[in-house]
C-alpha cells in the first residue's frame, strides 16, 4: 500500500492541486458574477455583453487553473510512471 504522503513531491503535488482547485473555484465565482452583471443593459446591449473587472479576474484565475493543473499532471505523470498508475491529463485535474 501507498500512502500520499510516501510518495516523491508529495508536498508540491498536493500544493499544486489546491491552488488549481482553488483558482477554479474563483474563475467560476467571477465568471457567475459577470453572467449577473450581464443581466443589465449596461453591460449586455444588443445580445452582446461587454467585458467587466470580473470577466478580467475570472480569466486570469482560469489562467492560474491551467498552470497548476498543468504542474499537477506533471507531476502526478512521473509518480504513476513509476508506480504503474494511471496517469492523468491536466484538463482531468
Amino acid at each position: 500500500e501507498l500512502t500520499v504522503d510516501k510518495l516523491p513531491k508529495h508536498a508540491e503535488l498536493n500544493s499544486s492541486l489546491k491552488k488549481a482547485w482553488q483558482a477554479s473555484a474563483s474563475a467560476d465565482d467571477h465568471y457567475a458574477a459577470w453572467a449577473q452583471q450581464a443581466k443589465s443593459k449596461k453591460v449586455c446591449k444588443d445580445g452582446t455583453a461587454r467585458s467587466t473587472s470580473h470577466t478580467a479576474q475570472g480569466n486570469k484565475a482560469s489562467g492560474d487553473a491551467t498552470r497548476a493543473k498543468n504542474q499537477a499532471a506533471a507531476l502526478w505523470n512521473a509518480i504513476a510512471r513509476d508506480h504503474g498508475l494511471t496517469e492523468r491529463r491536466s484538463e482531468q485535474l
